[in-house]
């Protein structure tokens, strides 16, 4: 075990770290490997982080290294809240990786800002949220995943204080809190049932906040990372493709804040969400029953959807 120090007591991301540059073990049948920097890209703006100036971390005895990954691009206006809601947390061995796809608005500055509490961060471009996902995957050294978007936050500072008491599957999730007040998924099951054999249960057990969920790392190596081809739902992708072995803890509580102003806002990409997830489940289950039945109830969410957009931005105009 190598030996741990504290570089900073105030941040989680800087009590326990190590001058001992980790082995990276390959196994044989792992989807990819891990690595400790990305290779040098066409385009990369900077790069930076602890594990430049030779600090990493190891999971510890009753101490799992949690590993957060932000992606962004353009997001100035909320990756600040982002960043403090992770390195302010209270759990003191959490590794952080932010991944910018090459923004030209201020986010590089703010990154920078932070360079001495995140692990590891680049600026390059990239092909797209999965590219971007599975870029952090590939960087993280902790014994979970938790992917957090730009512009989504911990509740509070105790969250992963709190979680890492209940992580024990391979996969477990919890609820997001949306910034009007709703929370997501409902979650029926606790547990998922492995390999549904219906699509609407197919459908059911993967509606998961990804933002909220922490993934084993070896569950990355053994069903691959995130599809590409899909540009808003490759987190509902992926879930699909474990629920086939593997079953999901669901908790219903809630501990992250997510932003409904993302990418999957408008009403194209809406549409767009839909179209996808329907071609998802297509590729296990074929019915005109169920196409007719998805298309009526797509129809019903985006006119929710659209109304409720609606009524914030007039309720939020009127404040």
């Amino acid at each position: 075990m190598a030996d741990v120090i504290m570089l900073n007591s105030r941040f989680s991301t800087t009590r326990n770290v190590t001058g001992q540059k980790p082995t990276i073990v390959r196994r044989s049948g792992d989807k990819f490997d891990t690595t400790l920097f990305l290779p040098q890209k066409e385009g990369r703006r900077a790069e930076g982080g602890l594990r430049k100036k030779g600090y990493f971390k190891t999971s510890l005895e009753e101490k799992p290294l949690l590993t957060v990954v932000t992606v962004v691009f353009n997001g100035q206006k909320h990756l600040e809240q982002t960043i403090q809601s992770v390195v302010n947390q209270s759990y003191d061995n959490v590794e952080y990786i932010v991944i910018d796809g090459g923004s030209t608005d201020g986010t590089l500055d703010i990154i920078k800002k932070y360079d001495y509490v995140i692990d590891y961060w680049v600026s390059e471009p990239d092909g797209g949220i999965s590219d971007a996902f599975n870029k952090g995957i590939m960087l993280a050294m902790g014994k979970y995943v938790l992917l957090l978007n730009s512009g989504d936050a911990f509740i509070d500072h105790r969250k992963l204080d709190e979680a890492v008491g209940v992580l024990d599957h391979e996969v477990v999730a919890f609820q997001a809190l949306t910034d009007t007040g709703n929370i997501f998924p409902d979650y029926v099951h606790l547990t998922t049932k492995v390999a549904p054999t219906r699509p609407f249960d197919m459908i059911e057990n993967a509606i998961i906040a990804h933002q909220g969920c922490f993934v084993d790392l070896s569950v990355y190596k053994q069903f691959g990372l995130y599809n590409q081809k899909y540009k808003l739902r490759m987190d509902f992708d992926f879930f699909v493709r474990i629920q086939r072995q593997l079953a999901i803890k669901c908790i219903k509580k809630p501990i992250i804040l997510y932003d409904t102003s993302g990418l999957s806002s408008s009403l194209k990409n809406r549409l767009l969400f839909k179209c996808e997830e329907k071609k998802i489940v297509n590729q296990y289950y074929q019915s005109r029953v169920f196409s007719l039945l998805f298309c009526l109830f797509t129809s019903v969410y985006l006119v929710k959807k659209t109304l409720s957009a609606f009524y914030y931005s007039f309720k939020g105009r009127n404040a």
